[in-house]
């Protein structure tokens, strides 16, 4: 090639060596901004993953270790604007200093807990269940067969190599339409659990509730069980097993308790809580445009518990967009006087009146209290007040409630 031409009259310094050492320097800059980028967004996941782990409950010496006060904290997180603005507490702040929980170390072939389930009812929230734990338990492993069974001639051994065994209790219905177990009718299922009750591996019992994804009595489970298992897969009460995420929330948290005293971790009796537990944040204050009157019956088990909660949840004082609640118990009142709005705690015409009826198992159990109740619905329904919304529970109750409650 032929040579460079050579740099004009006047300038006496590589100007060539400059331009390689910029584009050279302009590279290095820009491959630690992506690696830093890249290490930021890591570390962004890891402090998220991170406030989802249970804690421990925080003991309150280890309050008044802390080098700045509740007070002071609190007043810096408000500065920061920490959760959208709104004004933390001392304990929420204590909470987040409080102590992960985390799984014992383990050998890498060794696993915390084995999740047994029957492929036909419970295969999907066994996945949930190992995905929950691995969410809210630091650095635990679980085997599950679909991500670890490499021979299933081992099932025995995998199940002793492992510290607990989850056993998830689903069912089914037979064809004649009765409930059958499908935990206990599955033989890798009773390989598994022969296998921990051989090895005395704690046995910890999860039970689906929802009977359209598996929910069957836990009687159907114990008569399925055999005999010779039974005492010692039924030492301890199982765990209700719920879909709803905020009732999932405190079944999770059962089993890691559960969990902890099964690794014998030490403090093992101690309290922990979950983040996400909607029990550890105060009940939201109810806000509406018009007031309403809840009716009650006496003859309604549990309903008083609800109207108390709507009246501590509702403001106490009475504001334009405020909810007003006004209860009134129909015990020793006449049925008919539900037409007459004056005696009806003198109610306003323009309120929205309702009738509050709490649905369960023995809402409409046979007796005089279901018959009275029944009565009231009547009534109410006869003289114009909204008939009660249809819940979760009714399903389940409907063949019990009479046809009143049913349309």
């Amino acid at each position: 090639p032929p040579p460079p031409p050579p740099p004009p009259e006047g300038i006496n310094f590589p100007y060539y060596a400059i331009a390689i050492a910029c584009g050279a320097f302009l590279l290095l800059f820009l491959s630690l901004w992506a690696v830093m980028r890249r290490k930021n967004a890591y570390q962004t996941q890891i402090t998220f993953a991170e406030r989802e782990f249970a804690r421990w409950q925080v003991d309150p010496k280890a309050r008044r270790r802390s080098n700045l006060s509740g007070r002071q904290l609190t007043s810096l997180v408000q500065r920061a604007g920490c959760c959208g603005g709104d004004a933390l507490d001392e304990e929420s702040l204590t909470r987040s200093r409080a102590r992960v929980v985390a799984a014992p170390s383990v050998p890498h072939d060794v696993f915390h807990c084995f999740v047994s389930h029957a492929w036909a009812s419970g295969q999907d929230q066994a996945r949930s269940v190992k995905g929950q734990l691995q969410r809210y338990v630091q650095n635990i492993q679980v085997f599950l067969d679909v991500d670890n069974l490499e021979d299933i001639s081992r099932l025995g051994e995998y199940v002793g190599n492992s510290s607990a065994l989850v056993v998830f209790l689903s069912g089914s219905s037979s064809p004649l339409g009765q409930p059958q177990s499908d935990y206990f009718s599955s033989a890798n299922c009773m390989v598994e659990l022969r296998a921990a009750v051989d090895q005395d591996v704690p046995i910890l019992l999860v039970l689906e509730t929802d009977p359209t994804h598996g929910g069957v009595p836990l009687e159907v489970h114990r008569e399925a069980c055999p005999d010779e298992l039974a005492a010692a897969v039924f030492r301890h009460p199982p765990i209700p097993w719920h879909r709803l995420r905020d009732f999932q929330t405190v079944s999770l948290r059962l089993l890691i308790e559960r969990l902890l005293t099964a690794w014998r971790v030490p403090g093992a009796d101690r309290a922990i809580f979950i983040p996400s537990d909607r029990l550890l944040r105060p009940t939201p204050r109810l806000v509406t445009k018009r007031p309403y009157h809840f009716y009650h019956s006496p003859h309604n088990p549990g309903v008083e518990l609800i109207v108390d909660m709507l009246e501590q949840a509702a403001p106490r004082r009475a504001a334009p967009l405020g909810l007003q609640l006004r209860r009134t118990s129909m015990s020793g009142l006449p049925l008919s006087v539900l037409r007459s709005t004056d005696a009806l705690d003198h109610a306003s015409p323009a309120s929205v009146v309702c009738f509050l009826v709490y649905l369960h198992a023995e809402t409409f159990s046979p007796g005089d209290r279901a018959t009275s109740l029944t009565r009231e619905l009547q009534a109410a329904l006869h003289d114009g007040v909204p008939p009660p919304h249809r819940g979760p529970e009714m399903g389940r109750d409907g063949p019990r409630s009479p046809a009143i409650a049913r349309d």
